[in-house]
């Protein structure tokens, strides 16, 4: 799974953002948006309008004028944390320090011991991971789950689903189908504009399953095949996808490595620009994913872009350029990508080897402690968060000054 958390300079055709959210909703009954601050009151009310008829959506804040700007926005507003999560399947949480958060879940007036084991409890606030931990912990006790969902800065948000058309995870299967789901319904929910993208595509029924199930994007990558048919396969997924606002991302140029697993690489299949125009105009890409000294997995030595070539690329296309295999990439050269029109960048090695280092260091310890495996998937959560707030730092440029 890839995480890109800053939006750039580089603008999607038309200036419009690069996704839009779709309408569909996640299957919940009653939610309960806890904190109606800058982030949670726009969550509530965006919430409350697409549920509207279907199901209610309450609110609870602290400050009651929040509660009557709620009110007034078609949210029910309530004057305790308990009575506006009384019943709720889903709790979003949007407090503004740690401190709140162990009020509103544990406190004389907590939420935890009223809620039902199987309501949920998504996390929006950026806490320390101390405190994300200690809620995971404490929520266990009642058989409730938390979803650490960061949002991390301004601008866009945006997860990307990986898939292959033959693995479990891909949208090709039933199983696989949860994944995407599950990544809508937060999306929808999200104070800030998110997209969910099918990432690495190439079988038609996977792709036209994958923007079924909730993806708004998709990489339609035919970057193995001759250049004809890789135009060609791009134009099929459209005819197929038959929605003009999914958004279609091609791969011009083959980047050596492999999306699942981590290999050392040299760089290899250089774009040509002289092909980018006229495969841009034909295949309708709206984004295009360039081999410009990026590889996925690890690099073989130290990384070197060919800041020639991408300028080169860049000067022949108004669509966005991706960057894939940022990881490992020198923060100042992340940093500097947006001048050369590049509007998305793809992070996945760190990611990973974070998540199963820590893994590595904390299973240990979580067996002994009963077999506890919602303590480790807050171990997990934390990383990722980590993780998230460092790209972010180096994609807005503060990693490259430091």
């Amino acid at each position: 799974m890839y995480y890109f958390t800053r939006s750039t300079d580089a603008a999607a055709p038309g200036d419009k953002p690069i996704a839009t959210v779709s309408n569909q909703q996640a299957t919940v009954s009653t939610v309960a948006v806890l904190g109606l601050g800058a982030m949670g009151l726009p969550m509530a009310v965006r919430l409350a309008g697409r549920l509207a008829g279907q199901r209610p959506v309450r609110g609870f804040d602290i400050n009651e004028s929040r509660r009557k700007l709620a009110n007034d926005a078609g949210v029910d507003s309530f004057d305790s944390a308990r009575e506006a999560a009384a019943g709720a399947s889903v709790v979003l949480v949007a407090v503004r320090n740690d401190d709140q958060l162990t009020k509103v879940l544990f406190g004389p007036k907590g939420v935890a011991e009223i809620l039902t084991p199987d309501s949920v409890v998504i996390l929006t606030s950026t806490v320390g991971s101390d405190s994300v931990l200690t809620a995971v912990d404490g929520l266990a006790k009642y058989g409730i789950a938390l979803v650490d969902a960061l949002r991390a800065g301004a601008g866009d948000l945006l997860i990307v689903v990986g898939a292959e058309p033959t693995a479990p995870k891909a949208a090709a299967s039933t199983s696989g189908l949860r994944l995407p789901q599950a990544l809508r319904g937060l999306a929808d929910s999200a104070a800030v504009p998110v997209c969910a993208q099918l990432d690495h595509a190439s079988n038609l029924e996977t792709i036209r399953t994958g923007v079924a199930a909730g993806a708004d994007a998709v990489l339609v990558d035919g970057s193995a095949m001759d250049y004809e048919a890789n135009i060609q396969l791009v134009r099929s997924a459209r005819d197929a996808i038959g929605d003009p606002s999914i958004v279609l991302e091609a791969e011009l140029g083959g980047l050596a490595g492999d999306e699942d697993r981590a290999f050392a690489m040299k760089a290899a299949g250089l774009t040509d620009p002289g092909q980018v125009a006229d495969f841009v105009t034909r295949s309708g890409a709206q984004l295009l994913a360039v081999a410009v000294g990026n590889v996925h997995g690890k690099y073989a030595g130290a990384p070197k872009l060919r800041w020639d070539l991408l300028q080169n690329v860049a000067i022949r296309t108004n669509v966005p350029l991706v960057l894939h295999g940022a990881s490992g990439l020198p923060a100042e050269d992340l940093a500097a990508t947006p001048k050369m029109r590049v509007g998305k960048v793809n992070f996945n090695t760190e990611l990973r080897t974070g998540v199963l280092s820590v893994l590595e260091r904390k299973i240990s310890s979580h067996r002994s402690d009963g077999e506890n495996l919602l303590g480790l998937l807050g171990v997990w959560q934390a990383t990722v968060r980590g993780f998230t707030e460092a790209s972010r730092d180096t994609l807005s440029g503060h990693a490259a000054i430091r």
